[in-house]
């Protein structure tokens, strides 16, 4: 997510950020992307429903409270911008990926309804970017990185970065492919410099993602034993079982 500050570069709005006001993207664009997150976010309550620990239906809550409030602290980047957390790959982690979409999915609306961050006609695409993308996507690299680095015991950590940088990535990247899709910045303006910037913005992520984790494991380390009920956990743990 990113924020606009310095009025000089107010103009970059449109490129700089992750909450997509309305306006920015066309009619038929946001209708699709409408149309794609409300069938994910349909599977994400089926597979919900199957998977989700009853254990966990608390931490939903408190996961969601504590993203919310983090995306209100921002931090400075450069040329007058500053980025906040986007949460999805923590939320992913402690919950499963189509819970932690779910999570991520009304995180994202609440802003949008009470705070008027980013437009109501392309709260889909804000979903789908933030609370699909970003949170399945940087999920899978999560996964695959922990199975090569033997198990999840030994590669939460430095999965967890790597995964919640990448994960800015993909929703920069994502919002990018929209803007060009309606006209509204060229891709080859609008790429490089959404990419490079929240190329700095995922570091903040990626630190508070671990810190976040960290303090979870040392206070906590039973949260971490909650997701995943029907074995998506087996899918990252070592061929000796480590989880």
């Amino acid at each position: 997510m990113f924020a606009i500050i310095d009025p000089r570069v107010a103009s970059l709005a449109p490129i700089f950020a992750l909450h997509a006001p309305d306006g920015f993207l066309t009619v038929p664009v946001a209708l699709l992307m409408w149309v794609l997150t409300i069938v994910v976010l349909a599977i994400a309550v089926s597979r919900a429903s199957r998977e989700l620990d009853e254990r966990a239906v608390p931490l939903m809550g408190v996961t969601a409270a504590f993203i919310f409030a983090a995306q209100m602290v921002n931090f400075p980047v450069a040329g007058g911008t500053s980025g906040h957390m986007v949460g999805g790959v923590l939320a992913a982690i402690l919950l499963g990926p189509w819970v932690g979409a779910l999570v991520m999915a009304s995180v994202v609306a609440v802003q949008a309804l009470v705070f008027q961050d980013g437009g109501l006609v392309v709260l889909g695409a804000n979903i789908f970017n933030m609370g699909i993308v970003a949170t399945l996507g940087g999920y899978a690299i999560y996964a695959v990185l922990c199975r090569l680095l033997g198990g999840e015991s030994r590669g939460r950590f430095p999965a967890a970065a790597i995964a919640a940088w990448s994960a800015v990535m993909l929703g920069a990247l994502a919002i990018t492919l929209e803007l060009a899709a309606s006209a509204t910045s060229p891709l080859q303006v609008a790429l490089p410099a959404m990419l490079g910037v929240h190329a700095l913005i995922g570091i903040g992520e990626a630190l508070v993602t671990v810190a976040a984790l960290a303090l979870i494991k040392a206070a906590r380390p039973d949260l971490l034993e909650l997701r995943d009920a029907s074995g998506l956990r087996r899918g990252i743990t070592s061929p000796q079982g480590a989880a």
